[in-house]
């Protein structure tokens, strides 16, 4: 066992810099333990959503990548995902890659205000309602990153649905009250 731990660590050290200032330490990670669910309502949590956007909330994910002052660091971080954990009533952050342990993938047709649209890899929206009768407009809910063109804080606006980058899937939280 002592063998197998020690390649272990030196395994570690010769890949650790490749491994670490990527995402894939993020895959990594397991969901938050939690066992005691909030039941927020959707309300709740388009309350929440708005009051983000309402009050400029800073993306941050709490290191070296950080645009602002983030009210967040200690609990769910003031990324995209820290922002659906949040409003989804958590106190702990989960990320884009362990969403899916606490929520179920919808058809797109069923989507509500307060569900969400994944991105595992990149990115998650929180759809606050269709913008159209057609549903192909839809009013999105985001904390959008320091790289990008748009603000560096949480915002909203009417988005193309499909979302035309990435392959966002339309998810529901497990415990909406």
């Amino acid at each position: 066992e002592m063998i197998f731990f020690l390649l272990f660590l030196a395994t570690m050290a010769t890949n650790s810099s490749q491994y670490w200032d990527s995402v894939e330490w993020q895959r990594d990670l397991p969901a938050p333990l939690v066992t005691n669910y909030p039941t927020p309502t959707r309300s709740e949590i388009m309350e929440c959503a708005k009051r983000w956007v309402q009050e400029k909330v800073p993306y941050c994910q709490c290191n070296a990548d950080c645009c602002g002052n983030c009210p967040h660091c200690h609990t769910t971080r003031c990324d995209c995902s820290g922002y659906v954990s949040y409003c989804w009533g958590f106190r702990v952050g989960y990320t884009t890659f362990n969403l899916g342990t606490i929520s179920h993938r919808i058809p797109h047709h069923e989507l509500q205000p307060g569900d969400i649209l994944l991105y595992a890899v990149e990115h998650v929206i929180i759809f606050g309602g269709w913008a159209n009768s057609d549903r192909t407009l839809f009013h999105a809910y985001q904390e959008p990153g320091c790289h990008t063109a748009g603000p560096h804080h949480a915002y909203n606006s009417v988005m193309k649905y499909p979302v035309d980058w990435g392959h966002f899937i339309p998810f529901r939280y497990n415990h909406l009250k």
